[in-house]
């Protein structure tokens, strides 16, 4: 195969036109070559009852994938070998999921460092790490609710759990505590705070911890025939660590870090809006009020039902909050209580008297209004 992963650049002779114009040259046809071999690869590997004729084995995906996790760790790769990579990896994910975290968590705390480490380093590769870390913590690829439809809601839930996809416990455990030494959910935390000059970083990292909150602490009930499977299995409701790896969120610091940038005046747009949803939705997942679980989905109609005037009634799905049950939803309280003067400072609320204030209307352009006594300036109420 020609799939192009990124190697130390060679020393190339002659003047600056020939190089620039080779250069280019190379990359089309690099490009053009690493493209068939990706689409080839993922084609063998999604065709749905054959076997793969280019992955003859779970060895050889476990092998690629060793390859497609160093080729990210070169510094000077390609923008389309960066794609390229993550295409085929988020492919060889569903395939051999079992292999490709084996693959992630090979070579000890060093050998995690250097195959996790380059999956936060560009917003075009974070949702690999989200679908890894789900598929470790859950079985279940990292489906977020924005990809969610009313129709095809549980078949997304259900449909990487067949056998032939089946996650050894052993395996997962060994991948989580992976992630827990590489300390996951603080450098993605430390992402949103350093992304100022990568305008989607932030908000992919953001959408990354809120994915691994609502797929980890609100896993899907599975159907009756799994639920069988794994009552005869013993497997029911076995830990794999996925408490422990979540167990940041329920420290003061860092809740204080994410706060403490938002307070800084060279926090820009795209920083303040993904710590405010980090800060905001991950509260609302841990005491279950979030929009991403509390969800009503219609069953799918046509239009011959709707035309005929048939009143659709609304189905709600109630999903288990382990956040909860773990006891980490009162940590995150407690760890937020402490961090309510950075908060407010935070917010840029008055630091005195605050509740002798009131909202007042303003006919000013600018949205603030000031008091007739000392022209104190107040924040105007969003909903006035």
């Amino acid at each position: 195969m020609n799939l192009v992963v990124p190697q130390k650049p060679d020393v190339v002779t002659g003047s600056e036109d020939e190089k620039d114009s080779t250069t280019d040259d190379e990359d089309e046809s690099q490009a053009a070559r690493s493209y068939r071999a990706m689409n080839m690869l993922k084609q063998d590997l999604s065709i749905p009852g054959m076997p793969s004729v280019l992955i003859k084995n779970p060895d050889q995906a476990g092998l690629l994938a060793k390859d497609l996790f160093a080729g990210l760790s070169v510094s000077n790769r390609k923008r389309y070998s960066t794609l390229h990579i993550r295409e085929l990896l988020d492919a060889l994910l569903e395939a051999y999921p079992e292999k490709v975290m084996a693959a992630a968590s090979s070579g000890g705390k060093q050998g995690i460092q250097e195959h996790l480490g380059p999956l936060l380093s560009t917003d075009q590769t974070l949702t690999v790490l989200t679908h890894l870390v789900c598929y470790g913590c859950t079985g279940r690829k990292g489906i977020a609710s924005a990809e969610k439809s009313a129709q095809h809601t549980a078949n997304l839930y259900h449909q990487n759990i067949r056998n032939q996809y089946k996650i050894g416990i052993g395996q997962r455990k060994k991948f989580v505590r992976a992630c827990m030494d590489f300390q996951l959910l603080d450098r993605l935390a430390k992402t949103i705070r350093t992304s100022s000059t990568e305008t989607d970083l932030g908000e992919e990292s953001c959408d990354a911890i809120l994915t691994m909150i609502e797929l980890i602490g609100y896993p899907p009930e599975d159907i009756p025939q799994q639920r069988m499977q794994q009552t005869n299995n013993n497997e029911d409701k076995i830990s794999v660590g996925e408490d422990v790896l979540l167990s940041p969120l329920a420290t003061s610091d860092w809740w204080a870090a994410l706060l403490d940038t938002l307070c800084q005046p060279t926090c820009t747009p795209q920083q303040r809006l993904a710590i405010s949803r980090t800060c905001m939705q991950a509260f609302s997942l841990a005491t279950g009020n979030s929009s991403r679980i509390c969800k009503s989905h219609a069953p799918a109609t046509d239009a011959t039902e709707q035309a005929s005037g048939n009143i659709v009634e609304e189905k709600e799905e109630k999903l288990a909050n382990r956040l909860i049950e773990w006891g980490l939803t009162d940590k995150i309280h407690a760890a937020l209580v402490t961090q309510l003067p950075l908060l407010i400072k935070a917010l840029d609320l008055p630091n005195h008297d605050i509740l002798n204030y009131q909202a007042t209307f303003s006919t000013s352009t600018d949205g603030v209004a000031a008091t007739s006594d000392n022209d104190v300036l107040m924040i105007r109420h969003p909903g006035m």
